[in-house]
């Protein structure tokens, strides 16, 4: 693993990150290896490309029907890397979710990643590349009032 795989494995954040504040769902699950493992602490577990893609739609029309928020941006910062071989490595970054009332949520997630080497099947997607393993996400705080806080759990 080099300085490149590192700099791939930090656009993966920022891809997550953009692909899920701007309903891009199937784009945002294309970014997990086909058997992937996405948890949201005292949340979900879901297992798969598809079921990836099915939660985040769930969390979107949540957004939608509670009409909460218009707007969502999710900020990724302090990344950690660290190698485990040449196609595998473990990670962790910060992240601070920020909707049009301010600061919404925060915490961190806990990431293993693997690099694909052949084409997975999915419509437009590059062959090979760095992608999710596992993402465990972990909410630290809820600002009172906000999205987060009022979402159902």
């Amino acid at each position: 693993m080099d300085a490149s795989d590192e700099l791939a494995i930090r656009s993966l954040h920022a891809r997550y990150a953009q692909g899920v504040d701007r309903g891009r769902f199937a784009e945002t699950a294309a970014l997990f290896a086909p058997d992937a493992v996405l948890e949201v602490q005292g949340s979900a577990r879901v297992v798969g490309r598809d079921e990836i893609r099915q939660y985040f739609e769930g969390v979107g029309h949540t957004l939608e029907a509670t009409s909460v928020t218009r707007l969502i941006r999710h900020h990724v910062t302090t990344a950690v890397v660290d190698p485990i071989d040449d196609d595998h490595a473990r990670g962790a970054v910060y992240f601070l979710a920020i909707t049009e009332r301010g600061v919404d949520h925060w915490g961190r997630y806990r990431d293993e990643y693997v690099r694909l080497t052949e084409r997975a099947g999915d419509p437009g997607e590059p062959a090979g590349g760095w992608r999710f393993s596992q993402r465990i996400c972990v909410t630290e705080g809820r600002a009172d009032g906000s999205w987060a806080a009022e979402a159902p759990h």
